[in-house]
């Protein structure tokens, strides 16, 4: 809401008026580049206009944006990299298809520099940076999300675990296929092994909440839950939303499982409501053995269904 921020976010919005096959004008650029010579919190204005702007402007001139935002959003400075990628969280918070390949190695090389930001800013460059690993990058087990695991506190591992769940709600399930047989089922393989860092109980909290969002996914979801011990405590959904799900239905042993595997390991519920019941009596089909297991479990545990 500065004047020298208006005045760019007007350039801005006249240049989208111009012919695209001229890329962008020389006085554009001339009047940009002067601007970029500013200092201070000016200089941060500028950055946050200009580099909010960065897939507009890259796909006018390519080599001109490149030249201008590439090293300050893989970081020069803390300030300037804070105002650049301030800019693209508050006015690009996406990935354009035609520029995401390109934007693929800043996010690289800026991930080291995460704790630069705070924030809103922080929390939007971790949303981005999902984004990228799960619409651009191959196999971002490899290096981004080690990457990511080298520099991230707990709370950024959260978020993006969270976000994770967040995208499984939006999906479909050949869609969730995809991502699964891509690189989630391998990033949740390797988090149980510890790797690229230990697994933190809060983690594990957060995996299982993605159980109730995986429909065909479930049970080699499980699978890899259940070989190691289960969370201290779940959210107060947990229960409903899988009960919600009807999973029992189409996976009626490896539900059973879980839920057998949970309580003899000291799960805390919040809230039980009647849907352990319910999952139970739709449970069909189940062995002798694992009906007497998950009835030992809760006459130890002290809750009757």
């Amino acid at each position: 809401n500065t004047e020298l921020g208006n005045v760019l976010l007007s350039s801005i919005y006249m240049l989208s008026y111009c012919d695209k096959t001229r890329g962008i004008p020389e006085k554009y650029k001339s009047f940009w580049e002067k601007n970029l010579k500013l200092e201070n919190g000016e200089k941060d204005v500028v950055l946050c206009m200009l580099a909010g702007y960065f897939n507009l402007l890259y796909l006018r001139d390519r080599d001109w944006c490149i030249s201008k935002f590439a090293e300050i959003l893989e970081g020069i400075d803390q300030q300037s990299f804070a105002a650049a990628w301030g800019g693209i969280v508050y006015f690009s918070r996406y990935l354009n298809k035609d520029v995401a390949d390109v934007m693929a190695p800043i996010y690289l090389r800026a991930v080291t520099n995460l704790n630069w930001l705070e924030g809103e800013v922080r929390s939007g460059f971790i949303d981005l940076y999902l984004l990228l690993l799960i619409y651009v990058v191959e196999n971002p087990c490899l290096e981004y999300i080690p990457k990511f695991y080298s520099i991230a506190e707990e709370r950024d591992q959260e978020m993006f675990i969270q976000g994770i769940e967040h995208r499984l709600k939006d999906m479909d399930d050949k869609e969730k296929k995809i991502l699964w047989n891509g690189w989630l089922m391998q990033y949740l393989i390797y988090r149980y092994e510890n790797k690229p860092i230990m697994l933190t109980e809060k983690e594990k909290e957060l995996f299982v909440s993605w159980l109730p969002e995986l429909g065909e996914l479930f049970e080699g979801a499980v699978n890899v839950i259940c070989k190691r011990k289960m969370p201290q405590h779940v959210d107060s959904l947990f229960l409903y939303r899988l009960d919600e799900s009807k999973l029992v239905l189409q996976f009626p042993h490896s539900m059973i499982c879980l839920l057998t595997k949970m309580l003899n390991d000291g799960t805390e519920f919040d809230c039980l409501g009647e849907s352990l019941g319910n999952i139970y009596k739709e449970a069909k089909g189940l062995s002798r053995k694992e009906q007497i297991d998950f009835q030992e479990v809760l006459l130890k545990r002290g809750i009757s269904i």
